[in-house]
C-alpha cells in the first residue's frame, strides 16, 4: 500500500514539474509576497556583528554626503487572487504599502567625531516622514494583436502621514567645561481614520467610513513585441483622485540640559517643556507617488532567458506643494530551466533607494516559490557596502 501511495505522489510531483512549462500559466492562483528592505548611509551592519563593535565617529562623518545621515525602510505585503482563461488574467488583490525616512544634520557627527570649539554654538536639525496606505487593486491583463496591455485600477485608503516639522538641537561647551543642549521638536500626524479613536480607543464608524476617505489611482502597462525576442515596455502609475486626510494629531515643544563630565555634581536636570497634543478634524489629502518608465526586454531563448532594463522617473506627493522629483532605473537578467528552477540578478533605485538583487525560482506548477535578497543603500556608494539590506517572498499556488 505504501509503495502504491509513493508512486501516486511521485507522479503527481513529476506531472506537476513537467507541466509547469509544457501546460503553461495556471489557470486560478493564490500569491502572498512581502517585500521589505532598510537603508542608511554611515553604519554597516556587518559592524555590530563583531566581537568588538568599533564605530569610528570621525571617520562616518568625514565619509558622510553633505545632505547628512539618511536612513529609510520600505515594505510592501500583499496577497492576491486571480484567474487566467482565454489569454485574460484577472483578479483582486490587497495589502499594505509603507515608506519611512529619517535624516540627520551632518553637524551632529562633527560633534560626534571632532568636538566644538568652546563658546561656539554647533546647530542640528532633522528630518522624518511616514507614509502608509492600505490598497485593494484589480489587475487586468491580456494581448492584442501581440501586445501585452495590463491595467491594474487601484483604491487605496491613507493609514498614516506623518512628518517632522523644525526640529533640532543647539549644543555649546563652555569654559567651565559643561555641555550645554538646548532643543525643541515638532510632529504632525494625518490619516483617513477618524483620529477619535485615540480618545476613545474604540473604532464607532463603519467600513464604509474608511472607504469615503479613500484615492483612486491606476497604473497601466504595455509590451509591445519587434524582433528576435525583443520587445519595448512602457508602465505608468497615474494618480487620479487623492485620499483624503479627515484627521490630524500634532504636538511640539522643547528641551534643555546642561552636562559637566568633569564634575557631575554641576549637571542640570533634564527639562522637557511638552506642549499639548492636538487631536482634531482635518481637511487635507494625499496622493501614492506619479511614476513613468519605459524600457526594453529581450528574450533570446523564449522565457528561459530575459533581459531587461528600464529608465524613468518618480514624483512623490503630485499635485502637492510639497511635491518633488526623483529619477528611477532598472536592469536585470534571469534564467530558468522550463520554468522549474531559475535565477535571477537585477540592480535598480527605485522609491529613491539603490538595490542589488539576486533570487531564486523554485515551481512545480502547483505551488512557486520566489524568493531574493538585496544589498541597499541611499546612494549608490553605500549600497555596495553592506549599510542596508533587503528581502523578498513570494509564495503562489494554484493550478
Amino acid at each position: 500500500m505504501k509503495k502504491i501511495v509513493t508512486c501516486i505522489i511521485s507522479l503527481l510531483i513529476l506531472t506537476s514539474v513537467v507541466s509547469a512549462e509544457t501546460i503553461g500559466k495556471r489557470i486560478f492562483e493564490i500569491k502572498v509576497d512581502a517585500d521589505v528592505t532598510a537603508t542608511n548611509n554611515a553604519f554597516g551592519i556587518s559592524e555590530f556583528f563583531q566581537e568588538e563593535a568599533v564605530i569610528d565617529l570621525p571617520k562616518i562623518y568625514k565619509d558622510l554626503p553633505k545632505k547628512g545621515f539618511v536612513t529609510g525602510f520600505t515594505e510592501e505585503t500583499n496577497i492576491a487572487l486571480s484567474l487566467n482563461i482565454l489569454g485574460v488574467k484577472a483578479g483582486f488583490e490587497t495589502g499594505l504599502d509603507g515608506n519611512v525616512t529619517l535624516g540627520l544634520s551632518k553637524d551632529l557627527f562633527k560633534f560626534l567625531g571632532q568636538g566644538n570649539k568652546i563658546n561656539e554654538p554647533m546647530e542640528f536639525t532633522s528630518n522624518s516622514q511616514v507614509d502608509l496606505f492600505a490598497y485593494f487593486k484589480t489587475p487586468v491583463s491580456f494581448k492584442v494583436q501581440g501586445i501585452s496591455i495590463s491595467a491594474t485600477p487601484s483604491i487605496f485608503v491613507p493609514l498614516v502621514h506623518a512628518e517632522m516639522g523644525k526640529s533640532g538641537a543647539t549644543i555649546t561647551n563652555t569654559e567651565e567645561g559643561t555641555i550645554k543642549i538646548d532643543g525643541l521638536y515638532s510632529l504632525l500626524v494625518e490619516s483617513g481614520i477618524d483620529a477619535g479613536i485615540i480618545e476613545t480607543r474604540e473604532f464607532t464608524g463603519s467600513p464604509s467610513s474608511i472607504l469615503g476617505t479613500s484615492g483612486f489611482d491606476l497604473a497601466l502597462g504595455v509590451k509591445v513585441p519587434l524582433f528576435l525576442g525583443l520587445q519595448v515596455t512602457g508602465d505608468v502609475h497615474l494618480p487620479v483622485v487623492p485620499g483624503k486626510l479627515v484627521s490630524k494629531v500634532e504636538t511640539s515643544g522643547d528641551f534643555s540640559c546642561a552636562i559637566n563630565l568633569m564634575n557631575p555634581d554641576e549637571n542640570s536636570p533634564f527639562n522637557m517643556n511638552t506642549g499639548d497634543i492636538e487631536i482634531g478634524t482635518h481637511t487635507g489629502s494625499i496622493n501614492r507617488p506619479l511614476t513613468m518608465m519605459a524600457g526594453v526586454e529581450w528574450k533570446p531563448l523564449l522565457d528561459m532567458v530575459k533581459i531587461d532594463g528600464s529608465i524613468g522617473c518618480g514624483v512623490r506627493y503630485p499635485f502637492s506643494k510639497r511635491a518633488y522629483f526623483y529619477p528611477q532605473y532598472h536592469a536585470g537578467a534571469s534564467i530558468s530551466l522550463l520554468r522549474i528552477l531559475g535565477a535571477s540578478v537585477s540592480t535598480e533605485y527605485i522609491n529613491e533607494m539603490f538595490r542589488h538583487e539576486a533570487g531564486m525560482m523554485f515551481n512545480v506548477r502547483a505551488l512557486e516559490i520566489d524568493t531574493g535578497v538585496s544589498l541597499a543603500g541611499s546612494d549608490f556608494k553605500n549600497s555596495l557596502r553592506g549599510k542596508g539590506f533587503g528581502a523578498y517572498f513570494t509564495f503562489c499556488f494554484g493550478f
